[in-house]
């Protein structure tokens, strides 16, 4: 069994970087630095020393280090309805609603102390938190206790975001003033396989050597997806806004060391949605930094998009990389002249091959993380189920979004039982006669007033969060929000799941089978 952790083979501390100076720009470089009146401490990026919010704020970065530790306090995010960064989005305190950006600043939030220290929104810095655990953890949406706290984190500087200098695709954390040890991670030598099948947190790749790079636009970026049992990183303009492209963001693999390749090849499968204008280009880099090289485009086979949507799966082809030598990297370039839903474009990519690997040989398989599903019609509150519709299991959803639905995945069912990961589990719980419904992060699953899809969060809503449970003759359960009066329901047109009015249902909702505990 192989996998890319085995690279990581020794830990190194970054300390003695200089700080750079560059032309300004609003994708990679930053003014001169100047220390501003009161804050006598600088860092230097590393773990034990981080970037102090002042020095993020002016744009600093550190020669040979793409990501830095940032030190500061979370006083809080942005406003959605706002497209940039500014005294008018600038949202401090709790309660809030935006769950992929915080604003770290240099001290916590008091708003006497900052007027009397004349300290306002333009000393702080915005945080790009990616889907996955950082944003878990970091958001306060979600952890609304994490207001006014220290914490470092490790991301991008010198980069703007919604128009400011920021800290970008936020990879790590630590609460206090200092962050972690950072592993190096050695190039890889003879082969390599993902199919993005151990984690659908972006942060866990990040970890083993990829990059997600916003190069112009502001979108978030490459995510990773599962969808009837295959997952993939994807990347799409839908939340990008028209007035504002192109959008244009790379994911980099980890660095491979052709010298020591068993095969100089490189492969890859594609798909692609809404044919509008943008499209993927696929580079051999020497940098993980595009800016930084000379990027050389490979001649290979990119999925093209259906007429109405999702087109085909496409394989690359094999890709000879003999004309190459050392130490390169492989790098998506995603592209879209704008964003929206009626200017939106979308690629999906797994299966990336370096060297010949033999998939099978890559598989990876954590036995504690499966578990023994069995079909029963005896629902018992705060028990753990799996909702299964023709032999599809559905999945939690990642994170919420404005068309948040489920994905389902196809399992082997036998004799009325099935082995999957044991995240496919729902909690049911009784409360007041009905049921509330929590995935396997702990977080409630609910209906938005604006919403007719699935939102997640892990504080309970202030409505939307209550299920009624009806068994259905079939052994199915009609499942159905109190507040909004929708059911949930397998729809096959389109392989997920989502909401039809309760009038309307159908009679595709799912069969539970109790995880064996």
């Amino acid at each position: 069994m192989k996998r890319i952790s085995s690279y990581i083979v020794s830990l190194m501390l970054c300390t003695g970087a200089a700080m750079t100076v560059a032309s300004c720009s609003d994708d990679y470089a930053q003014p001169p630095m100047e220390i501003p009146g009161g804050w006598d401490k600088i860092g230097d990026g590393s773990w034990e020393n981080p970037l102090q919010v002042w020095q993020a704020n002016s744009g600093s970065t550190v020669d040979g280090r793409e990501a830095n530790w940032v030190c500061g306090y979370i006083v809080g995010s942005i406003n959605r309805d706002y497209p940039t960064y500014s005294e008018q989005s600038a949202d401090f305190g709790v309660p809030t609603t935006n769950y992929n950006t915080i604003i770290l600043a240099q001290l916590p939030y008091d708003k006497e102390e900052w007027e009397r220290q004349g300290y306002t929104w333009e000393d702080c810095v915005p945080v790009q938190l990616p889907s996955g655990s950082v944003r878990k953890a970091l958001s306060l949406d979600l952890n609304p206790g994490n207001f006014n706290r220290m914490v470092s984190i490790r991301g991008i500087t010198g980069n703007k975001y919604l128009g400011a200098y920021a800290v970008r695709s936020a990879a790590d954390f630590k609460w206090g003033e200092k962050g972690k040890y950072e592993p190096e991670i050695v190039p890889i030598g003879s082969e390599y396989f993902c199919n993005f099948s151990e984690s659908l947190d972006l942060n866990y790749y990040i970890e083993r050597g990829w990059t997600n790079l916003m190069q112009r636009g502001g979108l978030n970026g490459w995510s990773i997806y599962s969808s009837n049992g295959l997952s993939y990183a994807t990347c799409s303009s839908y939340y990008g806004a028209e007035y504002s492209g192109p959008y244009i963001n790379w994911l980099i693999t980890p660095a491979f060391n052709l010298d020591l390749a068993k095969e100089k090849t490189f492969s890859f499968r594609s798909r692609a949605a809404y044919a509008n204008a943008g499209g993927l280009e696929v580079y051999v880099l020497t940098s993980k930094n595009p800016s930084d090289c000379e990027p050389v485009r490979l001649d290979c086979v990119i999925a093209t998009p259906g007429e109405t949507g999702y087109g085909n799966w496409a394989d690359s082809g094999i890709i000879s990389l003999e004309e190459f030598s050392g130490t390169v990297y492989i790098g998506f370039r995603f592209e879209s002249q704008r964003g929206g839903s009626s200017a939106q474009v979308e690629y999906n990519v797994t299966d990336v091959n370096y060297g010949g690997a033999d998939p099978a040989e890559w598989e990876v398989v954590d036995p504690a993380s499966i578990g023994e599903f069995r079909l029963t019609t005896d629902l018992q509150s705060d028990h753990s189920y799996a909702m299964v519709y023709d032999s599809k299991v559905f999945q939690p959803l990642i994170e919420s979004y404005s068309y948040g639905y489920l994905s389902a995945s196809d399992v082997a069912i036998d004799n009325g039982t099935f082995t999957s990961s044991k995240d496919n589990a729902f909690r049911f719980i009784a409360e007041d006669g009905h049921y509330v419904i929590k995935d396997c992060y702990d977080r409630y699953l609910y209906l938005a007033p604006s919403y007719t899809s699935f939102q997640v969060n892990l504080v309970r809503p202030e409505s939307g969060y209550l299920w009624d449970m009806e068994l259905q003759p079939d052994g199915s359960w009609k499942i159905v929000n109190i507040d909004r009066n929708l059911a949930i329901e397998y729809a096959p047109d389109f392989g997920n799941v989502s909401t039809v009015a309760a009038g309307s249902y159908s009679g595709k909702g799912p069969q539970l089978y109790l995880l064996q505990e």
